[in-house]
């Protein structure tokens, strides 16, 4: 047995219990689950029969939502992802069901039993049985290897062993107890389907059994009912024969008519099945009417697979509620127990349109998959997306670039990834509501359509609403764009059928056989739409309009004799306010609190807000679960509830007065407050909060420490919608420090990313706020930024008047800074009009009024003084002029000013001393430094320089291998002009 100490990063091994060929058992604690103790069965996929695969993909949803007392139950069905934190390559799947085991063995319980508990043990078990098949469910496998028996106060109390593991060890030729053919009725012996009523034979098998004290080797079945009829009489011998009739017509019709003979017989009060786990409504069933969607999406990704095949986009879009998400789930867990490379993100009630970005959920469980040296060459671009990429390692993110050349980078960062980490492997991603998406993420899917993609195998599996994506325009633009080509895939989506309408009713409610005229009803009103059928079948529940019938078992309404006459709501939106119209007053306050939030909330944080016995909010909460109106999610923290739907959550939100509302969002925030302490990743949500409740101040502080951390990743695009979104806060009449220097700072921003309109507009508006409001020093800051913005955007004629303005200040003004920065900007203006001895003068005047404070400005200002020098054939001087700056920006690790003066120097080496070699060495120390320190745009402008140099050096190959290199670099970033130049030499 492998040593193993963590599965799939969820379940602790504790103990490994036993293994033989097929199955390895293990004793696990769910660590997301309150550290539930359950058993996991690891299964031997070489010797796992495909008709037993094909029972668990098929059947998922019946085994892991069956809920009978004294019924093991199953908790998930799988595939082994991870072992210890490292990616498996071998598919192997789980299972995870109850940690039960018996008290007794069978031999040694029954000789102790008395014909009255062995009566009482039988029923229980018929009891657990019969309930099955009210759900429309068979056990099929019943025999001694499938009961435990657990001593309780009531007695001895039988536990039906899981309906995963029967098949399994049916299936297991390993298995030292393999169940026995004398439980099984003869049809199915025969080669017959099971049925209700080759489970009642078993069930009277297991009686004889128990009565006559046999084991499997000296069972008699003649002998057996002889026996009985001695022990028990003859009125309950004729009901035991009837069960054990080979002639399966002979035999009882259901278990509920078995029991209540029992009862009449014995004058006892068994209750024939679990009314409890009856009324209940199952939710999470399978995917109705839709075979031929999902076969077609099969069937192109099969294609894909070909030798021949190519990468594919497909579109499934339909109304509201219609089911895009179930297909997509229905899909993705094919590919899953199929051992094929899929990766999702799916249902997001959450997300609204613009803030969805479902390439981060992606890259997240492909990062999770890859080995740290495959990851490595992207790390410094990612990390940008994933901060949590540096938790347990230092990376250093990627110099931005200005423009729209950082979002390109990125993309072919994230393209060349997602390409690299796929190879050959057939894949697929599948976003659901792609409609929701942000503009990246339509961006980057365009630029997946737009580069050599279809030689890949990846289908994209995408979902839209049809109502809602035309509010996305560049979604729109996108969609109008691959629909031209005929080498994608569009899959509609429609109501159900009055047919499948049936069917997902019976599913529902679990039922034996087809509601036709019930179901029809609801059909006529709600046109098929699946979502509209489980609000009203819900609507129906919570009324009681639907209820179990105690004698029975089935469920009956009170409008069975005249289905014309049902209630049902007019609408969606009718049959979700009825349901919150019904529950009660704690069930209202816990969805209502859900109801502010934007993303799933763990229990921890609703109780904060109720202040209730932890119980009783499980409770609560779990019953909420149990009707469909909450759903529970998996997040890194644990578990989490939401809306079942979008509509039901923004109804209860919108039901609340504002006074409350606000109320909510105040105590949120502060809840999230506190818990960010511990710095969890929610200053999103913290931030929605504060601004829903108007705390306006703390939003700017909250938004501030945002794009602070994304600076800190360089990410200066999220930064900047933090940063803006602070700016938002400030009252137009605001004329305060803060926002002058947030002003200043949004300027510097775009100004870096050489949008200099953008920069000129907030620095000028920072200038007028500053005059307003008598700030001196910051009206100084921001006459020299709108100077030096000027010049970059070479308007000297504009720069030279807010130079002039700015003068004007500091000569009544003791400002040093300001008045170094205002002399800095104006040699620049010196050098762009050729007037470099004055710019020299100035030079030597400034230079030594920098002293040791403003170390980065008398680096700017040496590496002024060389460029003059060189003007003016002073080449010697400028050399030194060059290494002063260097030494100065060693000082404060300023790496960009440090690549600068190495490409400067390298140029004299090679144009004025047209010493290449040494030209060489300095170039290539600014590649290695830009390299290191990923200055991409000084990275490229290295290579450019290099293969001139090599060029001259009659290098011709190299120098090619250099250009062209700089060109790859440059071509993904957009940079045209370097672009254009290594087109020229490399021909």
């Amino acid at each position: 047995m492998i040593s193993m100490e963590l599965i799939n990063n969820r379940y602790r091994v504790l103990k490994n219990l036993s293994q033989d060929q097929l199955v390895s058992c293990y004793l696990v604690s769910d660590i997301i689950e309150k550290q539930k103790i359950m058993r996991l069965n690891i299964i031997n996929s070489e010797y796992l029969p495909e008709t037993l695969l094909l029972y668990c993909i098929d059947e998922y949803n019946h085994l892991i939502n069956i809920k009978i007392k004294n019924l093991s139950k199953v908790y998930d069905i799988g595939v082994v992802d991870f072992i210890d934190n490292k990616k498996i390559s071998n598919v192997r799947y789980f299972y995870t069901y109850d940690n039960i085991g018996s008290d007794f063995s069978f031999s040694d319980l029954v000789p102790h039993l008395n014909p009255s508990e062995i009566l009482s043990i039988f029923c229980e078990i018929c009891k657990i049985v019969n309930t099955l098949h009210l759900k429309n469910k068979l056990y099929e496998d019943i025999n001694l290897n499938n009961i435990y028996f657990t001593r309780s106060e009531n007695g001895i109390i039988p536990i039906l062993k899981d309906m995963v593991s029967t098949k399994l060890e049916k299936h297991n030729y390993w298995s030292k107890n393999s169940p026995q053919l004398i439980f099984d009725a003869p049809e199915v012996v025969n080669g017959g389907k099971s049925s209700i009523k080759s489970d009642i034979y078993s069930l009277g098998i297991l009686l004889l059994m128990l009565d006559s004290r046999s084991d499997y080797e000296s069972f008699n079945k003649s002998k057996a009912l002889s026996h009985f009829l001695i022990t028990y009489g003859n009125e309950f011998y004729n009901v035991v024969s009837k069960m054990v009739d080979i002639t399966s017509s002979n035999r009882p019709s259901n278990l509920t008519e078995v029991i209540n003979k029992i009862n009449g017989i014995f004058n006892k009060n068994f209750l024939p099945f679990y009314k409890e786990n009856l009324e209940t409504l199952n939710l999470d069933i399978k995917l109705i009417d839709k075979d031929y969607e999902l076969n077609k999406i099969k069937e192109i990704y099969n294609g894909i697979n070909q030798p021949d095949g190519n990468s594919k986009f497909l579109f499934v879009h339909g109304d509201s509620g219609i089911g895009k998400s179930k297909l997509l789930t229905e899909f993705q867990r094919f590919q899953k127990f199929n051992n094929n490379s899929v990766y999702y993100s799916i249902s997001i009630n959450d997300s609204t349109l613009g803030n969805y970005n479902p390439f981060v959920i992606i890259l997240k469980r492909l990062v999770a998959e890859s080995d740290n040296s495959a990851l490595e060459p992207y790390e410094s671009e990612l990390i940008k997306l994933i901060p949590d990429l540096g938790d347990n390692k230092y990376i250093t993110p990627s110099q931005p670039l200005s423009g729209e050349k950082e979002k390109y980078r990125l993309m072919n960062v994230i393209y060349n990834f997602i390409i690299h980490f796929v190879e050959d492997t057939p894949t697929t991603i599948i976003i659901d509501n792609i409609h929701l998406a942000n503009d990246f993420t339509i961006e980057l899917l365009d630029y997946f359509y737009m580069r050599n993609f279809k030689d890949k195998k990846i289908l994209m599996l995408l979902s839209y609403n049809d109502r809602e994506y035309k509010s996305n325009k560049k979604f729109c633009d996108f969609l109008k764009k691959l629909k031209l080509d005929k080498c994608n895939y569009d899959v509609p989506l429609h109501g159900l059928s009055s047919n499948g309408t049936c069917t997902m009713i019976r599913e529902i409610l679990n039922y034996p056989c087809n509601p036709v005229n019930f179901s029809n009803r609801i059909y006529m009103q709600t046109d098929g739409n699946p979502l509209f059928i489980i609000e009203t079948i819900k609507d129906f529940y919570y009324k009681k309009i639907i209820k179990i019938n105690p004698a029975t078992g089935h469920w009956v309404t009170s409008y069975d004799n005249n289905y014309d006459e049902l209630p049902i709501p007019e609408t969606l939106e009718q049959a979700v306010l009825n349901q919150i119209k019904e529950i009660d007053d704690f069930s209202y306050e816990i969805i209502s609190t859900i109801s502010i939030f934007k993303t799933a909330v763990p229990i921890n944080v609703i109780n904060c807000f109720l202040s209730a016995d932890t119980t009783k909010l499980e409770t609560g909460i779990s019953n909420l679960v149990s009707k469909g109106i909450l759903c529970r999610k998996i997040d890194d923290g644990g578990f989490v509830f939401d809306f079942n739907n979008r509509l039901l959550k923004d109804i209860t939100y919108k039901r609340l007065s504002d006074k409350n509302r606000m109320c909510k969002h105040k105590l949120a925030s502060e809840i999230l407050e506190k818990q960010n302490s511990d710095d969890r990743n929610n200053n999103e949500e913290i931030i929605y909060h504060l601004e829903k409740c108007g705390d306006k101040s703390k939003v700017i502080t909250y938004c501030l420490k945002n794009a602070h951390k994304m600076l800190s990743l360089r990410n200066s695009q999220d930064a900047l919608k933090n940063l803006e979104k602070a700016l938002s806060m400030f009252n137009q009449d605001d004329f305060s420090k803060e926002k002058i220097e947030l002003l200043i700072e949004i300027g510097n921003l775009y100004s870096d990313d050489v949008n200099m309109s953008s920069a000129l507009n907030y620095y000028s508006e920072a200038e007028i706020t500053s005059r307003k409001s008598g700030n001196i020093e910051l009206q100084i800051d921001s006459l020299n930024k709108l100077s030096e913005a000027y010049v970059l955007k070479y308007d000297i004629d504009e720069a030279e008047n807010s130079i002039e303005k700015c003068k004007g200040l500091l000569l009544n003004f003791n400002y040093l800074y300001g008045y170094l920065e205002c002399h800095r900007i104006i040699i620049s203006v010196y050098v762009a009009k050729a007037k470099y001895n004055e710019a020299i003068e100035l030079c030597n005047k400034c230079i030594p009024l920098c002293g040791n404070e403003f170390i980065k400005i008398k680096g700017y200002l040496y590496n002024s003084y060389g460029t003059c020098n060189i003007n003016i054939n002073k080449i010697e001087s400028a050399l030194n002029c060059y290494s002063e700056a260097i030494k100065y920006f060693e000082k404060i690790n300023f790496q960009n000013g440090i690549a600068i003066c190495l490409n400067n120097i390298g140029t004299i080496y090679g144009d004025y001393y047209q010493d290449n070699k040494r030209a060489i060495d300095y170039f290539t120390k600014m590649k290695e430094l830009s390299e290191r320190y990923n200055i991409f745009t000084l990275e490229v402008l290295a290579l450019m320089n290099l293969g001139e140099s090599y060029f001259y050096d009659l290098k011709y190959d190299l120098a090619y291998e250099y250009f062209q290199n700089a060109l790859e670099k440059a071509k993904k970033v957009n940079l045209k002009r370097i672009p254009y130049i290594a087109t020229t030499y490399c021909v």
